[in-house]
């Protein structure tokens, strides 16, 4: 009889805590750099949000800094943006009313597409699928005129519904 002997596949040995310590002691001086580092970055951003809480007789008289002593914040600066002469509220519910319904009709007619080009036997499958990526490349701004020349005649050239087609 012969005596073959099974290799045993080698056996993955735990790290030590001790080990584990010191890696992470290693990289702590780097974690605590780069920590200090995003905090003095968020300072300028920190800055405008407490600002804009702010009253402006306290805006033009002291430092952001000084308002965390004396907590005199208000959202009046809110409303008068919203509501005020600038229409800025209106200008929010039209970027609302675009940008909502020029992501969704995309995908949905996108979603649509990509399951009849995979799931259905088409003649030329790759070919399509190919052309798609290839007008994937045009830039968007390449296709504005040709599409304007196609609103033109159907006066789709107002509104909404011209945007979201367009897109």
């Amino acid at each position: 009889m012969t005596d073959t002997a099974a290799t045993a596949p080698p056996v993955a040995t735990r790290e030590g805590a001790t080990t584990r310590l010191v890696r992470f002691l290693g990289r702590s001086p780097i974690h605590v750099v780069l920590g200090v580092v995003g905090l003095i970055w968020l300072v300028p951003t920190i800055g405008l949000f407490i600002t804009s809480f702010r009253p402006r007789s306290d805006i033009q008289s002291t430092g952001w800094w000084e308002s965390l002593l004396s907590f005199r914040f208000t959202i009046d600066n809110y409303v008068e943006v919203i509501t005020g002469q600038g229409g800025m509220g209106q200008a929010f519910l039209n970027s609302l009313l675009i940008a909502i319904p020029s992501t969704v009709l995309p995908l949905v007619i996108g979603a649509l597409a990509a399951y009849a080009l995979c799931w259905t036997s088409l003649p030329h499958k790759d070919a399509m699928f190919m052309a798609v990526v290839a007008f994937m490349l045009v830039p968007v701004q390449v296709a504005f005129i040709p599409v304007l020349k196609l609103f033109a005649p159907t006066g789709l050239l107002t509104g909404f519904v011209p945007i979201w087609l367009a897109h």
